[in-house]
């Protein structure tokens, strides 16, 4: 039954400040990376697992936390996800290791695909069909402030105080929110019998996993290691057996009939390529602002959040477009930004250049938008009714597997991209370099923050050796983004070719 309308907008509120938090982490943790990396000592792929450790929580979990809230009480769960995240969100800002701080990423991440999911569906259940729309769109904007404020946030926390602090600033939101909850939130199971899948999360985790640790670590450890390779071998491995356990469960995590449909399978390659392109420009971005272009941790902040800005302000009117124009061309239109952000960060350069900053973040603030919502609103037009929610529930997954994997296949090509430019740059140069020089090289690989530093140890040139650092980053940065720039434009390509069909949904045709 539902509850007065006061109470049901105040547990609206309380929801959407606890999901704030998880939207707000995806991009305050950004703008923190150059200094975490300089406290923790951090190698670039230690400094990846910052981020890579919180994508493969949520994309390992989010496909089923959903089912298991409806199964053990949706209250019930999102209370316990969003205590456990907040106990997460104190222990990375007290980690004195890059191996505590990055577990507990994961864990953030882990909870965040409890929150995220479950909250929407909290939300369902407070109003009726006339009030739901506009309780969405108030969670949409508080959510979307998430988003907008976390590089503002972060770098102004960051300046004052020091990276744990991007952290702990979730604490007051969670207190706050769990306070509005609490006497209003009432619990709420689904009326459907259904199993959860533990056998196919199992394989989903140790697939995902598998494959972003042999591609992270790979230049590290050597393609052909033994490591490397058994990862790659548990990655295949665990595979076939996820492929074969879905298919005989009867309530699967992924539902493999999804796959032979082909605008289903075209719309979640849209959303691994816009999570993957997130990824990167959240993970490299940063480092450029503050590494090469000189820029402070505040004013880095300012610059980035241009592109959630403009998500947060476009949001209404790609809503409208949706309708009028349909979600199919939208995305096409995504597609487009996608190649043009993509395009713009493989040109940036050691001179500081506004327009292209301005414009490559728009772009791609536009195309993050269209994909929030479009996509989702074209798989609701083509799927059969009863295959809505696993539908939707495989399509977030791979946006954050997308994020994973693509910035697991870009950090690779950053590391081998930097070491063939140093060294072709050191043979244009005509240096003679030591072997204790050449270990102080292989240095900057793995941390390039510490450039001026590293320099300081070279018996070579100071001076042509900065030059060579600047340009052997912009090297591997270029190179992250040209696999973006292949499969935006496959995205494309995909979109114009696929012809809408008829298909049936519940007691209507829809195109």
């Amino acid at each position: 039954m539902l509850m007065s309308k006061f109470s049901s907008y105040i547990a609206l509120i309380g929801i959407s400040l606890l999901s704030f938090t998880a939207y707000l982490d995806v991009t305050i943790v950004s703008t923190a990376l150059p200094d975490i990396q300089t406290s923790l000592h951090m190698t670039v792929s230690e400094l990846q697992w910052v981020m890579n450790a919180c994508f493969l929580g949520v994309s390992a979990f989010m496909a089923s936390m959903g089912r298991l809230a409806d199964i053990y009480g949706r209250r019930k769960v999102f209370y316990i996800g969003t205590l456990i995240f907040g106990f997460a969100s104190i222990s990375a800002g007290l980690s004195s290791t890059a191996i505590w701080l990055i577990l507990f990423r994961a864990i953030q991440g882990i909870t965040a695909a409890i929150i995220l999911p479950v909250g929407v569906a909290l939300i369902s259940t407070l109003f009726n069909k006339n009030d739901i729309a506009k309780a969405m769109g108030i969670f949409g904007i508080i959510t979307g402030a998430g988003l907008a404020l976390g590089p503002v946030v972060g770098g102004a926390l960051v300046s004052v105080f020091s990276w744990p602090a991007v952290f702990f600033v979730n604490i007051p939101f969670i207190i706050v929110g769990f306070a509005m909850c609490f006497f209003t939130v009432k619990e709420s199971y689904s009326q459907a019998k259904m199993q959860i899948d533990y056998l196919g999360m199992i394989f989903l985790i140790l697939t995902i996993s598998s494959l972003v640790f042999a591609m992270v670590e790979g230049t590290n450890y050597g393609w052909d290691s033994p490591l490397i390779i058994c990862s790659f071998l548990l990655f295949i491995v665990s595979l076939i057996f996820l492929i074969v356990v879905e298919k005989r469960v009867s309530d699967p995590i992924i539902d493999e009939s999804l796959f032979k449909n082909p605008a289903f399978l075209t719309t979640v390659f849209v959303f691994f390529v816009a999570g993957g392109l997130m990824a990167v420009i959240l993970f490299i971005d940063p480092l450029y602002l503050h590494l090469i272009l000189n820029k402070s941790i505040w004013m880095t902040g300012i610059y980035l959040f241009i592109i959630p800005l403009t998500s947060m302000l476009a949001s209404p009117f790609i809503g409208k477009l949706n309708q009028l124009q349909g979600p199919r061309r939208l995305i096409i239109y995504s597609a487009i930004l996608f190649i043009v952000a993509s395009i713009l960060q493989s040109l940036f350069d050691a001179e500081f250049n506004l327009v292209w900053i301005l414009v490559g973040f728009i772009s791609f603030g536009l195309a993050w938008s269209i994909s929030c919502q479009s996509p989702a609103i074209y798989i609701a037009q083509m799927i059969k009714q009863d295959h809505i929610s696993v539908a939707l529930g495989t399509l977030y997954s791979f946006w954050n597997i997308g994020a994973a994997v693509l910035l697991a296949l870009g950090a690779s090509l950053f590391h081998l991209s930097v070491q063939q430019s140093i060294s072709h740059q050191l043979i244009s140069e005509n240096f003679v370099v030591a072997n204790s020089d050449q270990i102080i090289l292989n240095q900057f690989v793995k941390q390039p923050d510490q450039m001026l530093t590293i320099i300081n140890k070279l018996s070579l040139p100071h001076a042509e050796m900065k030059n060579i650092f600047t340009q052997a980053f912009l090297s591997g940065m270029h190179a992250m983004f040209w696999p973006l720039i292949v499969f935006s434009t496959i995205v494309f390509l995909a979109f114009v070719l696929l012809k809408s069909k008829k298909v049936v949904r519940g007691d209507r045709r829809v195109r």
